[in-house]
């Protein structure tokens, strides 16, 4: 019986258990980093509101904008500069909104580093565990489970597998808070600038969640076809190369040849597969996403011509949601890394809880003297096999 998805990533989550705390610094930073990306178009409500009061306003000098107009960090940055006495006159100091937007950058250059640093240390970090743990598994394995695995499929196991579960692991994680926190506060913006025009968005949640469901079974039924076809193929170069010799002597170089081509055009079907279902299902959810981007430009030009918007306030709702974009892709291709490290996690478990060989001896040496002695011996290849007894 195979284990569950969920079984699967609890168990990977699992191995992040020790290096908590860099996991929980790493998420918030992550959050911080997309925050400040959203409070960043946030100001394009200020600076073009700004820029339209100064034309507008043609008694006052250019570009000189009324403390009314500015809003979220922008006010709190104009009550602070005006407690220390540092405004010039009764307008708004034109420094207020660069300001607030370097300081918006240096956080977001700072928490980017954090996160990215330390996701690729949690991702290195839980390769390096499983690795060792499967190794050691490996060293105890008895006898008879090398009598039916080949090696090569040993070590994809521990090559190639490990780092595809490390795209269930963080990786997935990383990208899933990242971006939700993303599309999170961009909605949240483009409620405050026009809740009704933000409704539209939300028609989009179901259809995009019923083709994510579609994908993601075909995605995991090719990851593990690829899982099996990468092993296959690393068993056949380890056959062929450790046993050159005997292939060369026996003139088996063209049959070597004809069993690798055909490994390797299997492992291409499935990675065009692969590929061919990631690029459907981001499309399709890509052209959902335009057709509602198109009602919803309409629909806000419309209010914009009825006034029921401000210039600056359509520019920063245009831009949250197209900054919106790039988040939702991201989450919708995150499911093809997720089935792919779960194929690859049945596979890395599945030798991980193999039973090792158990130490029965009970007799304790204090000092060998080189006298060896068999008495009572018996061998068999197979205990499983009815044929061996």
């Amino acid at each position: 019986m195979q284990p569950s998805s969920r079984t699967l990533y609890f168990r990977i989550l699992a191995h992040f258990r020790p290096y908590t705390w860099v996991a929980v610094i790493t998420v918030v930073a992550m959050v911080i980093s997309s925050l400040t990306d959203v409070m960043l178009i946030g100001q394009l409500r200020v600076v073009t509101d700004t820029l339209s009061h100064g034309a507008q306003d043609a008694t006052q000098a250019p570009m000189k904008a009324a403390p009314a107009l500015f809003s979220g960090l922008a006010h709190h940055v104009h009550d602070i500069a005006a407690h220390l006495g540092l405004l010039g006159g009764t307008g708004a100091p034109l420094w207020v909104i660069p300001v607030v937007m370097l300081a918006l950058a240096i956080v977001r250059m700072a928490s980017s580093f954090a996160g990215e640093y330390g996701g690729a240390w949690l991702v290195a970090q839980l390769q390096h565990d499983l690795r060792g743990k499967l190794f050691t598994r490996i060293l105890q394995l008895p006898t008879r489970f090398f009598d039916h695995a080949s090696v090569g499929a040993t070590l994809s196991r521990v090559a190639f597998d490990v780092g595809q579960v490390s795209q269930a692991g963080l990786s997935v994680i990383s990208v899933s808070v990242r971006d939700s926190a993303s599309v999170i506060g961009y909605f949240v913006l483009m409620l405050t600038i026009d809740w009704q025009i933000t409704l539209f968005c939300l028609g989009l949640g179901p259809c995009v969640g019923l083709i994510i469901n579609v994908a993601s079974r075909r995605m995991r039924r090719l990851s593990r076809g690829n899982q099996e076809a990468m092993a296959e193929m690393t068993r056949v170069l380890d056959e062929s190369i450790g046993g050159q010799r005997v292939v060369k002597i026996f003139g088996g170089t063209l049959y070597e040849q004809r069993r690798f081509d055909a490994v390797a055009n299997q492992v291409r079907r499935f990675a065009i597969k692969q590929s061919a279902t990631s690029a459907l299902n981001s499309g399709l959810i890509m052209l959902l996403v335009g057709m509602t981007m198109s009602a919803i430009i309409y629909f806000a030009l419309l209010r914009a011509n009825e006034g029921a918007i401000t210039g600056g306030s359509f520019i920063a709702f245009l831009g949250a949601l197209m900054a919106l974009l790039t988040p939702i892709k991201n989450l919708t291709k995150i499911n093809e890394q997720l089935q792919r490290g779960l194929a690859a996690a049945e596979s890395v478990f599945a030798l991980m809880d193999e039973t090792p060989e158990a130490d029965t001896g009970t007799k304790k040496v204090e000092r060998v003297r080189g006298e060896i002695r068999f008495a009572e011996v018996r061998f068999r290849y197979n205990l499983d096999d009815p044929e061996s007894r």
